[in-house]
């Protein structure tokens, strides 16, 4: 079993590939919702990052992921600039 390092939480690697699962429940971010499964949810990360002459970036260098997780409708609604929590006023 392969576990990847988050602070009081343990995932292990299913036999299908790089697919994490959650072995204790994980929370979105932005709508608070749990996420079942790794496998369409994104991770926060900080790091330093390098501009290319072309624009955008190639890669994070001392990259070092957060335990903070969002799952892909909330992160498709931020991109597209509408906030997750806004259909609460509604």
């Amino acid at each position: 079993m392969t576990t990847l390092p988050v602070p009081g939480e343990v995932r292990k690697r299913l036999e299908s590939g790089d697919v994490w699962e959650a072995s204790s429940p994980v929370s979105c971010v932005f709508c608070g919702d749990g996420i079942p499964s790794l496998r369409n949810a994104y991770r926060k990360v900080v790091g330093f990052e390098k501009q290319r002459d072309q624009g955008g970036t190639n890669a994070l260098a001392l990259r070092r992921p957060l335990n903070e997780w969002a799952c892909n409708t909330c992160v498709d609604k931020q991109k597209s600039g509408v906030d997750p929590r806004q259909e609460e006023l509604l």
